[in-house]
């Protein structure tokens, strides 16, 4: 491989590598913090029963990560069977993942209040994924399994909290995604979303630059 190499023998040449020098370490980790609770209309697939979750011990699982060696590199992602956050002790399995060296993932619908939505600042994270799937209150209510349509507001108000609190990179400001943890509103493609994914990627790519 040279400065005259076309693309197709870079892309040759990355597949052999890959495959005669595998990772030592993997590039995502998938860690579910179940809390024993049901799975709500975005965590479902259509017409699949969701079997029973087990709290999920963290204690175990940050030992797990500390005997996990070096992970840098490694995207490691909380999720759960409905809001990882709301697990007691998932900012000890965060810590250890970053002692670990990896980067910090957290899947979240943020359904808090602005103070402990701003409060995530603090935790050892760099990416907070926003369960949102919705741009109207109807929408939001479905695919959370919830009562009522004052919902979406309160988590707007949470967002906006979080967005409020974060770090800058760049201290002469800038735009809202150059700061830290990194905020990402997610949307499903789903026959309940479909008409509303236009809409909420423009808005989210305006305020934000990530959707």
């Amino acid at each position: 491989i040279g400065p005259s190499s076309s693309a197709a023998a870079v892309l040759a040449a990355v597949d052999r590598h890959r495959a005669e020098c595998p990772p030592d370490r993997p590039s995502h980790l998938l860690i579910e913090l179940s809390t024993g609770g049901e799975l709500p209309r975005w965590r479902r697939m259509p017409g699949v029963d969701a079997a029973p979750r087990r709290t999920a011990d963290a204690e175990a699982l940050a030992a797990w990560l500390e005997a996990a060696g070096d992970l840098a590199g490694t995207l490691v992602t909380l999720t759960g069977d409905a809001d990882p956050v709301s697990h007691p002790g998932w900012r000890i399995v965060a810590a250890a993942a970053r002692a670990a060296g990896a980067t910090v993932h957290v899947r979240t619908p943020l359904d808090l209040d602005p103070a402990e939505a701003a409060d995530l600042v603090t935790a050892p994270v760099d990416i907070v994924s926003v369960e949102l799937h919705a741009t109207t209150p109807r929408t939001w209510a479905r695919m959370h399994d919830r009562d009522g349509l004052d919902g979406l507001d309160r988590v707007i108000a949470a967002v906006d909290a979080l967005i409020a609190a974060r770090r800058p990179l760049d201290a002469a400001g800038g735009l809202a995604a150059l700061a830290v943890p990194w905020v990402v509103p997610r949307m499903q493609r789903r026959p309940e979303t479909i008409d509303e994914l236009e809409a909420f990627h423009e808005f989210w790519q305006r305020r934000l630059g990530t959707a």
